[in-house]
């Protein structure tokens, strides 16, 4: 087996990802994508991917997406080579095979998030008593100021574990949400402080093709807690949600999230995964 740093070869990266080189070459235009690969090419065929970004919170993130697990940890290996920082990865708790890769490469457990899944109907009789808090209104992404509701974003995402000093600029955030495929601006929605126009809390799912409906946030700034806004944020995000023709919405919880972890089990969620956050810490 090879490993190439990705170059050219629209041919081989498209065959690793299972896709065509037309489908490829419109992704990468599409999503202005320029990140680093690397190629696993085994017999003259792409069997897998591995490719690196810097997100907002400053960390190197890689991801594999193969079609051969023998891929794995040679893919590993010489993408986290091309880094002097930590490197961080997410893989499923139940794929073991994808797990030693990394580990055998020297990544180590850096947190764990469980995966949960919970009905509509069940989720909205749980919610049924959720009311918005005098002095707040509900607006959707397509209503909101753009920059005032990046500002919440990045305020919110510095309490969510695995996120610590995230700084997000707004090219990423315009990309990340307006332009993701799976965006509804119905489903964004965000709380404002009605006495002083405040952004203070906001709740976003991700209408996902193929795939059941994704909970991605559910946040409030500190000094707005404990008022119920949180319950009204995601009673109505279940609401806008459950007309997409789904039983069922998932999402992921930190272990240490211990009122989010009530808040799933409250709507009848149950745990079907976990997301293993690792780390290669440089200094180690």
């Amino acid at each position: 087996m090879q490993i190439e740093k990705f170059v050219d070869q629209f041919e081989l990266l498209a065959e690793a990802h299972g896709i065509t080189t037309a489908a490829l070459l419109q992704r990468l235009e599409r999503q202005d994508d320029d990140r680093p690969r690397w190629i696993a090419v085994e017999n003259g065929r792409g069997i897998g991917v591995a490719s690196a970004s810097m997100t907002p919170d400053r960390k190197v993130r890689l991801w594999l997406d193969c079609r051969d697990s023998i891929a794995y940890q040679p893919l590993v290996r010489a993408a986290s080579a091309a880094f002097r920082t930590d490197v961080y990865t997410s893989v499923s708790g139940s794929d073991l095979l994808l797990r030693r890769a990394f580990t055998a490469e020297g990544f180590r457990l850096d947190y764990t998030e469980d995966v949960f899944a919970a009905r509509f109907t069940t989720a909205a009789v749980a919610l049924r008593k959720a009311r918005l808090p005098d002095g707040f209104s509900l607006i959707t992404a397509d209503q909101a100021d753009g920059r005032s509701w990046f500002t919440l974003d990045n305020t919110l995402r510095q309490d969510i574990r695995g996120n610590e000093g995230w700084r997000g600029d707004l090219k990423w955030f315009a990309e990340h949400t307006h332009g993701a495929s799976n965006f509804d601006p119905a489903a964004h929605i965000i709380a404002v402080d009605d006495t002083n126009g405040e952004y203070a809390g906001l709740v976003r799912f991700w209408n996902r093709p193929g795939a059941s409906p994704r909970l991605g946030m559910l946040a409030v700034l500190r000094q707005y807690r404990g008022c119920g806004l949180g319950s009204a944020l995601l009673a109505r995000g279940v609401e806008v949600a459950s007309t997409w023709d789904h039983e069922r919405f998932t999402g992921e919880t930190a272990r240490e999230a211990t009122e989010m972890r009530a808040l799933w089990i409250a709507m009848g969620g149950t745990e079907t995964d976990s997301r293993q956050t690792l780390v290669l810490r440089r200094g180690d």
